[in-house]
């Protein structure tokens, strides 16, 4: 058997946006990835589903035996022709442990590559507008162990060098020793106001920076109640940094919203709530899969590429991105390809279904403004279908609206083209977060079924806030006695997004 090959990677300190191209690369092509418990759960998100993938934590053994477990492990997975990736938090070569990983990988003669990542300091100094160099204050960087191994015997540490340094000292993993490390400095010659600032999980949504002189940094820490992991810079540069920089003026910072939609519409959301400082918690209660029966569908892409049927240029409506893509996919399944749609006149709720229409060469004739209600479409339709055979293509459990409303005007045929199953493994009880955007009726009460009496005492009391896209689905939560604090002026995901933005800069509180 052809032996595989372990890939030792960086995962940076927590924004996925920050992995490499080939970081990511490589994750969609592995078979078993093998993780640290640290790295956060949108990085862990990227690692496919069709991949085996395993925390260090549940290996065998104690801290520090269980590295055994780990050498171990990445062998045998390699040795069985696997591409093994080994994913770490921040840089591999940092504070990475990987000299002892690729020792024994060589030993067992197991090729590997180590790809590296963004390390915490240089995420931190960015993250935090701290200039880690800067052509009048430091020309140097210094990066130091807060936590040594006790393997070694004496400390390797120069405190005398490190206090003298006029350069940025960033100590890792330095948290639980950080009055220790401050006395040492100070003892050794560092000026007890020198600027410093911990910066707990940086990147991340929960990023949270306590700045105070080294004198003082250790009891504030304290005081705040900032644990681990954290890092500590310390240099004149931390003076000149922002209070709060860039990352910290996000409009959304440190607030877990549940996305509940199918995916890959719950990356789209996930997205624009992290580029506003938001933590998405993924957990979709549906799924897209396939109708119950293709038969109306496939009757309907026969007829269509019919001549008869064509000449009659009938109207296809399409409700969502999800029925244009699994149109489009049953087509090719059945050998044609977009001429199908020939002289057919089209119509879409929507402009990214109207995109997703563009995207297959084909130009819609009528489009609402409005990129999730039926409403918005039927005063457009009402006059151009009058006289013509109509087809809804939209999901098995759609609203009926167009169809009763169309069907008092002229000839109309649903045409299930995808159904949307509620996912039964779905456990909200084991999640942590502040507000749960709830994008449709069906959502809202998929939503309520899984609902804890805890989940649902915090959403009554306020400490977990509903938002929602429409009146229906506020209407559900009204009767379910539960308050719903936002409800978006337009249903798209650009205007929920807006209107928790929107309430944010009104009012400061926590969600």
């Amino acid at each position: 058997m052809k032996i595989g090959k372990v890939y030792l990677v960086g995962a940076g300190p927590g924004d996925p946006d920050l992995l490499t191209l080939k970081a990511k690369r490589l994750l969609d092509q592995a078979d078993f990835v093998l993780y640290d418990q640290l790295l956060s759960p949108e990085v862990l998100r990227l690692i496919p589903s069709s991949a085996q993938a395993q925390a260090v934590e549940s290996l065998p053994g104690k801290h520090p035996e269980r590295f055994h477990s780990i050498y171990q492990s990445l062998i045998e997975h390699a040795q069985a022709g696997q591409q093994v990736v080994r994913l770490k938090s921040g840089d591999p070569m940092i504070f990475g442990r990987v000299g002892e990983e690729t020792e024994a990988l060589r030993k067992a003669g197991i090729p590997y590559e180590i790809v590296p990542g963004v390390t915490a300091a240089l995420a931190a100094g960015a993250y935090l507008e701290i200039p880690l160099t800067h052509r009048l204050h430091s020309s140097l960087l210094t990066i130091v162990t807060g936590h040594e191994c006790t393997a070694k015997g004496n400390s390797s540490l120069d405190w005398d060098n490190l206090a003298t340094n006029r350069g940025t000292l960033a100590f890792y993993m330095g948290v639980s020793r950080l009055a220790s490390i401050a006395d040492n400095l100070i003892a050794h010659g560092k000026s007890p106001d020198t600027p410093c600032a911990v910066i707990h999980r940086a990147t991340w949504s929960r990023q949270r920076t306590i700045r105070a002189p080294l004198q003082a940094i250790a009891d504030q820490v304290q005081a705040a109640s900032l644990e681990a992991p954290a890092i500590l810079l310390v240099g004149e540069v931390v003076g000149l940094g922002e209070i709060e920089g860039w990352f910290e003026e996000k409009p959304l910072l440190g607030q877990r919203i549940l996305v509940t939609r199918p995916l890959p519409q719950a990356e789209e959301l996930a997205r624009l709530l992290r580029d506003r400082g938001a933590e998405p918690v993924i957990c979709p209660l549906i799924e897209i899969a396939e109708p119950a029966s293709f038969h109306a569908l496939d009757e309907l892409i026969h007829r269509l590429n019919s001549p008869p049927v064509a000449a009659a240029k009938p109207w296809l409506i399409f409700t969502s991105i999800n029925g244009v893509e699994r149109f489009a996919q049953r087509y090719r399944t059945l050998g044609y390809d977009a001429r199908t749609f020939g002289s057919s006149r089209i119509a879409a709720i929507g402009k990214r279904t109207a995109q997703a229409l563009g995207q297959l060469g084909l130009k819609t004739d009528i489009v609402s403004e409005n990129d999730s209600s039926s409403e918005a479409l039927l005063p457009l339709l009402k006059t151009a279908v009058l006289g013509s055979q109509v087809y809804l293509c939209q999901a098995e459990e759609g609203r009926e609206l167009l169809l009763e409303e169309l069907s008092k005007l002229t000839q109309i045929t649903k045409v299930p083209v995808y159904s949307q199953r509620p996912i039964e493994k779905v456990d909200l009880s084991k999640l942590e977060f502040d507000v749960a955007i709830l994008t449709s009726p069906q959502l809202a009460r998929l939503f309520l079924q899984k609902c804890t009496p805890e989940i649902l005492q915090k959403t009554r009391d306020g400490r977990i806030t509903l938002a929602v896209n429409s009146q229906r689905s506020r209407a559900i939560f009204a009767e379910a006695g539960l308050p719903v604090r936002f409800q978006s002026a337009q249903p798209d995901m650009e205007s929920v997004v807006q209107s928790l933005q929107v309430e944010k800069a009104e009012v400061n509180y926590r969600f």
